[in-house]
């Protein structure tokens, strides 16, 4: 899928690449959470970062106290009509995907 290149240092790239690390940074998670809730942050995101975010935060920390974010994920997932499909894949990096 070609859709649009990530940027380096991107947070799905965090999210992504360091998931076994991150588990254990709780600091982190909510960072990231935190930076992407504001008004208008996710529509900012290109499709593979937010679909590595979604994979990340409800697949590998599906901590309750991020369901609020995971609901934003989801519904820019929807708005964007990405599948489930590419938000499972994105797991593997954005040239796998």
């Amino acid at each position: 899928m070609d859709r649009q290149r990530p940027r380096s240092g991107h947070p799905g790239d965090c999210t992504c690449s360091c998931d076994g690390a991150a588990k254990k940074k709780r600091a982190l998670l909510t960072a990231i959470a935190s930076t992407l809730s504001g008004q208008g942050k996710l529509k900012l995101t290109n499709d593979w970062g937010l679909c590595a975010l979604t994979w990340s935060f409800t697949d590998v920390f599906p901590d309750a106290e991020f369901s609020d974010f995971r609901e934003r994920l989801r519904a820019e997932v929807g708005r964007r009509g990405l599948s489930e499909e590419m938000v499972s894949r994105s797991q593997f990096g954005p040239d796998e995907w």
